[in-house]
């Protein structure tokens, strides 16, 4: 038996605005109804900058996300690269390509990475 994952996992972007959206909406309620409904915009402008101060915090926080997972593809690319000059710089040596084989060791050598 299987358990259906959550609705936000379908499509996350969509979820994340409903749920704004609704945050919003019952926050206004709740500022309606402590209010007594009376009408003026005392308490909409706290209200207002109350939900423009949490969306930058979840676009910040989205931001954020982005970035670590832009690294991590970073990362997993120089990795394939490296081991894809690893596996050159064996068939190289296996076909007695000195030259290229020099080349990539001297390339692939941690200390003139780290020079670089």
């Amino acid at each position: 038996m299987a358990t259906l994952l959550h609705v936000k996992y379908y499509n996350y972007d969509k979820w994340e605005m409903e749920e704004y959206a609704r945050k919003k909406r019952e926050a206004e309620e709740a500022t309606a109804s402590k209010d007594g409904g009376s009408g003026g915009s005392g308490g909409d402008g706290g209200d207002v900058a109350l939900d423009e101060l949490c969306h930058k915090e979840e676009m910040a926080e989205r931001e954020k996300k982005q970035r670590l997972e832009q690294t991590a593809v970073e990362k997993r690319d120089k990795m394939k690269h490296q081991a894809q000059l690893h596996h050159q710089m064996a068939m190289a040596y296996k076909t007695g390509d000195e030259e290229t084989r020099k080349w990539l060791q001297k390339r692939l050598d941690p200390e003139a990475i780290v020079k670089r």
